[in-house]
């Protein structure tokens, strides 16, 4: 009786063997292209740290339908809808493409399809220039296959696509684009029975300073001030400065609409914040469209050995007045009396009453931009910016 019950085990230990070997060597390989797109996951949440889970609905205005969810343990093997609040940005990766979507972002993801955004400004860029991620906006039909580098913007149904760096195609309204490197396409003609628009865009700014830096607070008065600067950008002189306390642009603390390739700022007068992230867009003033965003810029406090009561903020500006006749500008207005006021790099002096006024001629017709700016004893920079339309010399 042992041994016909030895006999057994053996021949069902065989038996396993040979099925275990069976199943290794001829079961089926997964598709590498599902592989690939299966390979979805959240990285960094910041601000509030809030994103919600809802496999119902898409109305990206109504979180009261949605559950909070910890991202920590969800695994993305099924359809899932995720949204983040207004106070939270969220850093996802398909395959090596990372994407930084802003705050009120939302979008699907569908298992072993890809990704659809219908809300949000979302930022992406290839860690590995052989992905090739596919996207989608607003529905399956309109599929992106992404360049190196770019940016979208989605409000309600409208969107603006931005080619950063390489090359992309684009499907919409079962037509298909090709965009290159600094082209930006919009939907928004298509809403008036045209089609979209495909046109060229400014360049990045480059040569950032400080590109990163740590600060350590003395009892230097200005060691808190930077002095933010880049290389100008070819064909404007226009900038829009933006500064944010998280590399994935969820608080925004100032923003600034600059004439000049410079800026100074006091970050002690957010004395809340030790990490500052900051980047610089060239704007065209004509057609109010944003060109291609430079990198991100990184500083951190990371010492205090003063107390610095008496904050450094940029100073006080007031244009109470600017009317034109013929082709002469008049300006008056208030200002901080302890600081420098510039008007078109020209001086203008300011009384004891913070009052100052000037009358200058401009001598061609056309539209005409007037540069107002004031300079604090700490170097600290507040700019006003003012177009004028002279019709008649």
């Amino acid at each position: 009786m042992i041994k016909i019950r030895l006999i057994f085990i053996i021949l069902v230990s065989l038996v396993s063997v040979v099925c275990l070997t069976f199943f290794l060597n001829f079961q089926a390989p997964m598709n590498p292209e599902l592989a690939k797109i299966s390979d979805f996951r959240i990285t960094q949440i910041s601000g509030n740290g809030r994103i919600y889970i809802d496999n119902k609905s898409i109305d990206a205005n109504n979180l009261s339908i949605a559950s909070q969810v910890d991202m920590k343990q969800m695994v993305f093997n099924t359809d899932v809808y995720l949204r983040t609040d207004s106070n939270s940005a969220v850093e996802i990766y398909l395959g090596n493409t990372a994407f930084d979507i802003s705050p009120g972002g939302y979008f699907q993801w569908q298992y072993g399809k890809g990704l659809i955004f219908y809300a949000g400004d979302i930022s992406w860029e290839k860690k590995d220039k052989n992905d090739s991620p596919i996207i989608s906006v607003l529905s399956p039909e309109n599929k992106l296959n992404l360049s190196d580098s770019g940016r979208i913007k989605i409000k309600e149904n409208i969107y603006d696509i931005w080619c950063y760096t390489g090359k992309m195609e684009i499907t919409y309204a079962g037509s298909k684009y090709s965009l290159s490197s600094r082209q930006l396409f919009t939907t928004a003609l298509s809403l008036r029975n045209s089609n979209p628009a495909i046109t060229q865009v400014l360049g990045m700014p480059d040569n950032l300073d400080p590109l990163k830096r740590d600060i350590i607070l003395s009892n230097n008065p200005d060691d808190s001030v930077v002095r933010f600067s880049w290389n100008s950008a070819k064909d404007t002189s226009q900038y829009i400065f933006r500064i944010y306390t998280s590399n994935l642009r969820e608080n925004l603390i100032q923003e600034k609409f600059l004439g000049l390739n410079r800026y100074s700022l006091d970050l002690l007068q957010f004395e809340d914040e030790r990490d500052f992230y900051w980047e610089v867009l060239p704007f065209n003033p004509l057609d109010q469209r944003e060109g291609v965003a430079s990198k991100m810029g990184h500083i951190k406090i990371v010492g205090n050995l003063i107390e610095k009561k008496n904050v450094s903020k940029p100073p006080t500006l007031s244009i109470k007045n600017l009317s034109v006749n013929g082709n002469m500008v008049y300006i008056d207005g208030e200002a901080d009396p302890n600081s420098q006021l510039f008007i078109n790099d020209q001086p203008v002096k300011i009384d004891m009453d913070s009052r100052f006024f000037i009358t200058f001629r401009i001598p061609t017709l056309g539209l005409h931009k007037i540069i107002i700016k004031l300079i604090s004893l700490n170097n600290v920079e507040t700019i006003e910016e003012r177009y004028v339309s002279i019709f008649e010399e």
